[in-house]
């Protein structure tokens, strides 16, 4: 027949699409200081208790971050 011919023509290897990796979950946390611990009334300094309320704060932000 004339429309056979014995060449084939080379096929492309199927591309194997690998699954996307899973996002990471986002997680909220809400963290809460109050500014009367923080400050006199009427004073730009911090108190002592405003000084360990914030390094409190410090702390759990720091526990909360994720280690990867």
């Amino acid at each position: 027949h004339p429309f056979r011919t014995s060449y084939v023509a080379p096929v492309a290897a199927p591309v194997v699409e690998r699954a996307p990796a899973p996002a990471p979950q986002v997680v909220e946390k809400n963290f809460a200081l109050n500014s009367d611990v923080l400050f006199a009334f009427g004073k730009d300094t911090l108190k002592p208790e405003g000084v360990a309320a914030l390094n409190g704060l410090y702390q759990q932000i720091v526990e909360f971050q994720p280690k990867d």
